[in-house]
């Protein structure tokens, strides 16, 4: 079981020394080569590629820990925008003249709202939005 035993060594919380990096992504080769092997490529989802193409053993090397950066916040966001896109996307509608409807304009604009807030950035924006508006 490659795939258990890679992701027990990546719950690790303290920081990997350079030779458990350099394990890791031989253990991450390892397990790409199995799930390819098995599945083949076009069986690949994000997950795998990330394993894959070594975007976690560098991410590894850049903080020596992913434990702080686990999937779930990306998961959650994952929900938050399914929930957004199912239940609040008749906004877009046609207003008469033919125009089309534009789910994903309003799945943007709420995803950059969100994201504003969450860097702490939308009153700034919103203050530069209002000084416009003024002149």
């Amino acid at each position: 079981m490659l795939y258990a035993e890679l992701i027990d060594e990546l719950r690790q919380r303290e920081d990997f020394s350079d030779a458990q990096i350099d394990a890791v992504s031989i253990l991450c080769s390892a397990t790409f080569g199995a799930y390819i092997d098995t599945f083949g490529y076009p069986g690949l989802t994000n997950y795998w590629h990330v394993t894959g193409s070594c975007h976690l053993v560098y991410y590894l090397e850049k903080k020596r820990n992913l434990y702080h950066y686990q999937n779930q916040a990306w998961e959650h966001v994952n929900h938050l925008i399914k929930r957004f896109f199912l239940t609040r996307t008749q906004r877009g509608g046609r207003h008469g003249g033919g125009a089309r409807s534009s789910r994903v304009r309003a799945l943007g604009r709420w995803m950059q709202r969100r994201f504003l807030w969450l860097c702490a950035a939308l009153p700034v924006a919103l203050r530069v939005r209002q000084d416009r508006g003024r002149a």
